[in-house]
């Protein structure tokens, strides 16, 4: 054990000067964290697959390449069951659905069995009224073509699946894959607002389930990143539960407790805030944040409690005993977080 006369320590009149003036520094402190909560609001994952590669990594290159001949564009499909999909019901679902997906900001286009038929409707009109779309009659060879053409692309075999597929804008995907995953659920929950019958008299079709699903390359990273933030909220929660828990058993006083959960919503809200003025974004590493500073702030806070019980069963007052456990243990604090600051500036410098 490093002896007091040893350790580095903080200026006793220092201590003293933060004693003495602590309710005006917690008003100063309460102000900045308000003033800042706006700011660290604005802090998001950085959602793109490059986030997950280093510049150099040339898994990452093959990609970029592949985004630079093929377009930078986002695809996700929309996947439902549909038995009456061949027919013109099923055709007229397919179309309102096709309409509902297109008006989603951030959505570039939508390539559907409806938009098929159309198209093959516009260069070679019928006359006369069919149960059988167009694009499903078996005696056009030209439908044929485009049937066999865009199989398991824009629908199954079976004609009892249909694919949506969709194309997104990359700098608004996340904001439209909420929105798509809400169509989602509203054709697997049958809520979504179908009209069925004739152009002029249309009527609700309420609880028609099609249970559908949402794929592609955007939806799986927009999930896994979204993954990534609940399992950081719930490390979050449940360092902070057992943590606050040692507090509460070692020191038995629900002041300290009530203080570390002060000190950190506040730390991580500067911390955000910093991040944000920074022009930086959360990554993986990210995640566990809060984590990290409750470790810090909690055991920061321990030591000092156990310091300062043990100065008091010295025979020391309350007051010298709190200047000298601040006096004692500032240091160290500050090393300890430095020394994390040095370790995420060292893995930002890497090429993990």
């Amino acid at each position: 054990m490093i002896n007091d006369s040893v350790r580095v320590r903080l200026p006793e009149h220092f201590s003293n000067s933060l004693i003495r003036w602590r309710w005006v520094f917690a008003l100063i402190g309460l102000l900045v964290g308000c003033l800042a909560l706006p700011t660290a609001s604005k802090l998001d994952f950085d959602h793109r697959v490059e986030s997950l590669f280093t510049e150099e990594d040339p898994d990452l290159m093959a990609y970029q390449k592949l985004q630079r001949i093929f377009g930078g564009k986002s695809v996700a499909l929309l996947v439902y069951h549909d038995p009456d999909l061949s027919g013109q019901i099923g055709m007229e679902r397919n179309r309102q659905i096709t309409k509902v997906i297109g008006a989603v900001d951030g959505v570039k286009d939508v390539l559907s069995v409806s938009k098929l038929n159309d198209a093959l409707d516009r260069f070679r009109p019928s006359f006369g009224v069919s149960e059988i779309p167009k694009l499903f009659r078996e005696e056009d060879s030209i439908a044929s073509g485009f049937v066999e053409l865009f199989s398991n692309y824009t629908h199954s075999t079976d004609l009892h699946r249909a694919s949506m597929v969709v194309l997104l804008e990359s700098k608004h995907s996340d904001q439209s894959l909420v929105r798509l995953k809400e169509i989602r659920d509203a054709l697997t929950d049958g809520s979504f607002p179908f009209q069925v019958g004739s152009r002029g008299a249309r009527q609700d079709e309420q609880g028609k389930c099609l249970s559908a699903v949402l794929v592609g390359e955007s939806v799986m990273i927009n999930d896994a990143f979204g993954l990534l933030r609940r399992d950081g909220r719930r490390l979050a929660s449940l360092t902070i539960l057992l943590l606050g828990c040692v507090l509460l058993l070692t020191l038995r006083d629900v002041r300290l407790v009530i203080l570390a959960t002060i000190s950190i919503a506040w730390s991580v809200v500067l911390t955000r805030a910093l991040l944000v003025i920074l022009g930086w974004q959360l990554s993986i590493a990210s995640s566990v944040l809060t984590a990290l500073i409750t470790v810090i702030l909690v055991t920061s806070i321990l030591h000092l409690g156990v310091s300062y019980r043990r100065l008091l069963r010295k025979g020391r007052c309350r007051l010298e005993a709190t200047v000298q456990a601040i006096s004692g243990l500032a240091m160290p604090i500050l090393w300890t977080a430095m020394t994390d600051a040095a370790g995420f500036l060292a893995l930002s410098l890497s090429s993990l």
